[in-house]
């Protein structure tokens, strides 16, 4: 229930069976991006991440792509949507799949019924950011059909971290 941004970098271990991740969780602010490319060296893989309910952090995902293969070269990545469970508990108050065609209405749903992620963001930005849902259809056609700036690729979820949905998936 408490929402928890990365500040910089957070480093975590998992293991998996006899093969051990070194994860590196970098903040996905556009402030520092010298900072993020000192940090992608040596990657052998990437999880790009962005949040499903704003559109902005989704545009981010061609600047992530070019800056990280500056530093590695083509290596695997997979797409993650993070905070899906909020996108599908908007359309099931709202009656069908159309969070990405009533964007003033999931807006509203935000601010009235997620006050912690509302809390966190005016925390961490000033104030509030403009909540904009990305489709499942975005990130299909994103990364399942190629139609970025390169034309690849990449195996794709859409996650949701606080109840834990298709995250272990992620990493298998």
């Amino acid at each position: 229930d408490d929402y928890i941004t990365t500040i910089g970098v957070n480093v975590k271990k998992k293991i998996i069976g006899s093969t051990t991740l070194m994860i590196w969780d970098i903040y996905g602010q556009k402030s520092r991006p010298e900072l993020h490319m000192a940090n992608y060296r040596g990657a052998a893989g990437a999880l790009l991440v962005y949040d499903s309910t704003r559109k902005t952090t989704f545009d981010n995902l061609e600047t992530w792509l070019a800056d990280l293969f500056k530093v590695t070269g083509d290596i695997p990545v997979i797409v993650l949507g993070n905070k899906h469970d909020i996108i599908r508990d908007f359309e099931k108050a709202a009656g069908g799949e159309v969070a990405s065609t009533m964007p003033e209405k999931f807006h509203e749903y935000m601010l009235e019924r997620h006050a912690p992620v509302v809390d966190a963001y005016v925390k961490l930005y000033g104030s509030k950011p403009s909540f904009e849902p990305v489709s499942l259809a975005h990130l299909v056609k994103w990364a399942g059909m190629g139609r970025n700036s390169r034309g690849l690729k990449f195996q794709y979820f859409s996650t949701s971290a606080k109840p834990g949905e298709n995250v272990e998936q992620a990493f298998g």
